[in-house]
């Protein structure tokens, strides 16, 4: 096989997308706008104390399933529906905001969406949602959210419930330099929080809304 500079073109791809991104868990939440008292309110859920991440405040969503999605708004929607009792006929979707490739391994993809309901859905389905509420667009406006860190760190081994070692790179048998042996990294990844009476929001949901209210106050009187 001859290896020419014109094949070699050929292997770019017409949209680039983000190499490694395949390994990542794929998901979608809808940004819900909803109009109370004559003021935009966005929706949001508390995940229920039986499912992952319970009792922490999130956007309506779930993982890409290939068997009833064709695309990540599809998951959006579905998801939507099944968790908040929202009807499809109810939600117009605007359009699709920044994702994000969070280091945990998880893809987000939001999308913002109106939706016709003039208050907080009552028939949400109680195996994954604990209660519903919105907040005023206003407000998220007017409180900026508390900026903390973490420090991202990548481990060449796990750890199992046994406190057994398990390696997963083994960069010693490798040959590879000796700080590799162990945790390594420094990146100060910011955490937003924002504190809504008795509720928290934070993590990768207050990124989405925190890029949402900073793109917003651009255009807005």
């Amino acid at each position: 096989m001859q290896i020419t500079l014109k094949n070699i073109k050929q292997i770019i791809p017409k949209n680039p997308k983000i190499n490694g991104s395949e390994d990542f868990i794929k998901t979608a939440v809808l940004v819900i706008l909803i109009k109370i008292n004559n003021e935009w309110e966005i929706l949001f859920e508390k995940r229920a104390k039986s499912i992952s991440q319970g009792g922490e405040i999130s956007f309506p969503g779930g993982k890409f399933d290939a068997n009833f999605d064709l695309t990540a708004k599809d998951t959006a929607i579905r998801e939507t529906i099944e968790e908040t009792g929202i009807s499809k006929d109810s939600l117009i979707v605007i359009g699709e905001l920044d994702s994000i490739l969070a280091p945990i391994g998880v893809m987000i993809r939001p999308f913002l969406a109106s939706s016709d309901i003039e208050k907080i859905p009552k028939n949400y389905n109680t195996s994954e949602v604990e209660n519903l509420f919105s907040v005023p667009v206003k407000w998220f406006i007017d409180n900026p959210p508390l900026e903390y860190a973490t420090i991202l760190k990548a481990h060449p081994y796990e750890i199992d419930k046994r406190n057994n070692i398990i390696p997963l790179l083994p960069a010693k048998e490798l040959g590879l330099p000796e700080k590799y042996n162990a945790p390594w990294g420094k990146l100060k990844q910011k955490v937003f929080v924002y504190k809504y009476n008795n509720e928290i929001i934070w993590g990768l949901t207050a990124r989405i809304v925190n890029s949402l209210i900073k793109n917003l106050v651009q255009y807005t009187e």
